[in-house]
């Protein structure tokens, strides 16, 4: 499984949201498609998206 990158900002921008939201829902798609990832996967996405 390759994992692209996830954005900081949500899909749907229809509204402003806050720093956390945004952070919450990074947090949230990437334990979802990260799940069964191996953990060279995970590093990968973790350095170019921190």
């Amino acid at each position: 499984m390759t994992a692209e990158p996830l954005s900081l900002v949500p899909r749907e921008a229809a509204e402003p949201t806050s720093l956390v939201e945004h952070r919450q829902a990074l947090a949230q798609r990437a334990a979802w498609r990260l799940e069964e990832a191996p953990a060279e996967v995970v590093i990968r996405w973790a350095a170019r998206t921190l």
